[in-house]
């Protein structure tokens, strides 16, 4: 028995190695062709793993390669923002888009027809009617430095839960009419939300048992991902409850750009902090144990951990007890949700305006458009060099 499993694992290694031989194999041979094709100097260019921050924690003012150290009056332009999220936990698990059930929560200010209105919607509503907003004692609006350009979703109907009815593709969370102003340099533009809207399903979840096999398929998604950010010039990624982990495929490409909307507090420091996949089920578990009554939410840079990465904005003011109903466990995590949503909307206003803000985040917004050019070229290179080698096997 011993033995089985000895060969079988030396079986798994040997694919395991081989598959990444073959891989290695092939880049090696791309970079030769496109030497032959461009020269080596531009290969070197266009290959080379750009990481735009190497350190969120140093100063602003830091200086940043080519473009030294970037004053505060330095013209940017407005940064692209991508916005990715999950219609399967926005819709079913955060409710954004149900009907409120009650009367109370009909009249929060974030339904709409009385109904449910999420972090998305109400981004789109400051961004629209240029409200605003006060951060570090200083007051700025919203729209002056960003425009959502793009919304980004990873559902696959394929996959088993999609079976409970088509909802969830035939009604969506958020209203696909919304008007979403855009604002440019040579003027302003007008589009619908879902004409920005956009899904990339996951379908490496369907990959059963074969962890090769995943792997491979999440990588070719991250790198359909890496493309459409190019590709849409964005300078900044968004994640509010999407669920896909990133791998190193996206993070060493954009680390500093990719930011994420957590409804809990992830600072280490906090005793109370709440990191991981399920924070309001945590908070409200917490709640019932201890009393503890606060949650908050945070935006933070992502990294290669859940939850993690350096801390841009943070606020735990969210009280929950004035919410909670005995014995109505589902309804209390529901209003808990709801309840917490201005605060997910302060830290996220706030915390995107500390970001345009420091100088670090500003030079480095310059060096990723610039790498975007590269990359985009890199692929026309790519285009024009399979073009030549088909004509020259037809000769």
């Amino acid at each position: 028995m011993f033995l089985l499993v000895f060969l079988l694992i030396i079986y798994a290694i040997r694919k395991v190695y081989k598959a990444c031989l073959v891989g290695n194999k092939q880049v090696d041979s791309m970079n030769e062709r496109l030497q032959e094709f461009v020269g080596a100097e531009v290969v070197g260019q266009l290959f080379t793993p750009y990481n735009p921050l190497d350190n969120v924690n140093i100063p602003a003012g830091t200086v940043y390669g080519r473009y030294g150290s970037i004053p505060e009056n330095m013209e940017i332009g407005r940064i692209n923002v991508a916005y990715f999220t999950s219609i399967e936990e926005i819709f079913h698990d955060e409710r954004c888009g149900h009907e409120i059930p009650d009367s109370v929560q009909s009249g929060l200010p974030y339904s709409v027809d009385g109904h449910f209105k999420g972090s998305l919607e109400r981004l789109v509503d400051t961004l629209n009617s240029e409200r605003g907003i006060s951060v570090d004692g200083e007051h700025y609006k919203l729209s002056d430095h960003f425009n959502l350009v793009a919304v980004v979703y990873d559902d696959d109907t394929q996959r088993p839960r999609y079976e409970e009815g088509p909802v969830l593709f035939d009604g969506w969370p958020w209203d696909k009419n919304a008007e979403v102003i855009q604002r440019w340099d040579n003027g302003t533009t007008s589009v619908t939300l879902d004409s920005i809207s956009h899904n990339m399903p996951s379908i490496w979840r369907r990959v059963n048992g074969n962890r090769v096999g995943k792997y491979t398929v999440k990588r070719s998604h991250e790198e359909q991902i890496v493309r459409f950010l190019y590709e849409n010039q964005i300078d900044l990624l968004l994640t509010d409850s999407w669920l896909p982990i990133f791998t190193d495929e996206i993070i060493r490409r954009f680390y500093g750009h990719i930011v994420n909307l957590h409804p809990a507090i992830t600072n280490p420091s906090n005793p109370n902090r709440v990191p991981g996949l399920t924070p309001t089920s945590d908070v409200y578990q917490r709640y019932l144990e201890t009393g503890y009554n606060k949650t908050g939410a945070t935006l933070h840079f992502t990294n290669l951990e859940i939850d993690d990465g350096c801390i841009i904005f943070d606020n735990e003011a969210t009280v929950i007890d004035p919410v909670i109903q005995e014995d109505c466990h589902d309804e209390n995590m529901s209003r808990i949700r709801i309840l917490n949503y201005d605060t997910k909307q302060n830290v996220l206003e706030s915390g995107l305006m500390r970001l345009v803000h420091n100088n670090q985040f500003r030079g480095s917004v310059l060096k990723i458009r610039d790498y975007g050019q590269l990359y985009m070229e890199r692929m026309r290179l790519e285009r024009e060099l399979e073009k030549y080698r088909r004509g020259s096997d037809e000769n």
